[in-house]
């Protein structure tokens, strides 16, 4: 069996067990093909981690080795220790990884900084190619940190890590676009996230809600604009009182003010906070639509995940909604105007019959299953 190594930026952690799931799902689904060692190398800001200490765990094909060290970035010269000494723990793991199990088969980045710079490494050392999958949604100038904003030494070191990816992977065509027009012309290849469509299915429910459930799953950072879903609820409450939305994912005091300061806290909308990936899934099968309002996307699961539940979606036109949201399955709202959203909310509770939600469901498995995604990413491996 090919041996692949992943040189992951971002990862499910002690700290964050939510940080980047889609990548792990990843490495789940490509692991059905070929042995998967995942590396993540953490830098703790917070004290807790006080020497370098490491966690492995295996399943199946799929290893994940996470290493946590301790990091004070407060000042420049704090970073730069920290820095180097990622580079210093990430090349030693590697070492041992090959000590181990020989060079791999071919290695694979998931975002730029830092994984990339290793990867480079690598490549220049052993003379291993590797695949590049950008997830991050930062080359636009909707984003509170965009790339035009970025430090040189960042831009170009991002620029040298894509322009040696063989092949460049981007999880939304929008995505692709944007790095092709910001920030350098590369060739790239589409490929979504996946779905654990075990979970994240259609279920027929045994029984209707008293309301239209509307439903929303982020993590409500201000890309979200989960303000913007309140005031949609506002306006349509106005002329009508049987919806509800349930809003689940972080919260913060800010928003929980926000809605009460409405008049809609806890009577049409609702907050859940953070709950497991699972029962996401439930969620998503007790509610009737689902509400994607942002202002940019690199792509976003949980439409994907919506849909495979069969869940017909409102969207603003972003990430991989652009290519997949259509008459069959969804509307699209304007970014940013309230009165838009709360023009499809109202329309889409008055025509819920046009949508066949097993349907939905079916054709949406079939795109984003863990089968599908997993043989698409190692096809794309230049063995």
């Amino acid at each position: 069996m090919k041996k692949i190594l992943w040189l992951v930026s971002w990862y499910p952690n002690r700290f964050d067990l939510f940080n980047a799931d889609f990548i792990q799902h990843q490495a789940e689904a490509v692991s059905k093909f070929v042995d998967v060692h995942v590396l993540y190398v953490h830098a703790d800001e917070t004290g807790a981690i006080k020497k370098t200490e490491a966690t492995v765990f295996q399943k199946e094909n799929l290893t994940e080795q996470i290493i946590y060290y301790p990091s004070e970035s407060k000042n420049i010269l704090g970073k730069i220790k920290s820095i180097n000494r990622y580079y210093k723990i990430s090349k030693l793991a590697i070492q041992q990884y090959i000590k181990k199990n020989g060079l791999p088969d071919y290695v694979h980045v998931h975002v730029p900084i830092r994984a990339g710079a290793v990867a480079l490494w690598m490549k220049k050392k052993y003379g291993i190619s590797y695949a590049l999958t950008e997830h991050y949604g930062i080359y636009n100038r909707t984003v509170i940190d965009p790339w035009e904003e970025r430090s040189f030494v960042y831009r170009n070191s991002v620029k040298r890590i894509i322009k040696n990816a063989e092949p460049f992977i981007c999880v939304s065509n929008q995505l692709g676009e944007d790095v092709n027009r910001l920030a350098i012309k590369k060739e790239f290849v589409s490929i979504p996230n996946v779905v654990d469509v075990n979970h994240f299915h259609f279920i027929q429910k045994k029984n209707e809600n008293k309301k239209f459930r509307f439903i929303h799953v982020s993590n409500m950072i201000p890309l979200k604009n989960v303000e913007g879903i309140i005031d949609a609820a506002k306006t349509l409450s106005k002329t009508r009182n049987d919806f509800v939305v349930k809003i689940i994912g972080r919260t913060s005091s800010t928003i929980i003010n926000y809605a009460e300061q409405s008049g809609l806290l806890n009577q049409t909308v609702f907050f859940s906070g953070e709950i497991p990936y699972t029962q996401v899934a439930n969620e998503m099968n007790e509610a009737n639509a689902f509400i994607l309002f942002s202002r940019s996307e690199s792509s976003s699961c949980v439409v994907q995940e919506s849909l495979c539940c069969g869940l017909p979606i409102i969207s603003t036109q972003v990430g991989i909604a652009l290519k997949t949201v259509n008459e069959t399955n969804g509307l699209f709202a304007e970014i940013d105007n309230a009165n838009s959203l709360a023009e499809k909310m109202n329309e889409i509770i008055n025509n819920y019959s046009k949508y066949n939600r097993e349907q939905i469901s079916k054709e949406s498995c079939q795109k984003f299953n863990y089968e599908t995604i997993g043989r698409k990413i190692v096809n794309s491996y230049n063995f």
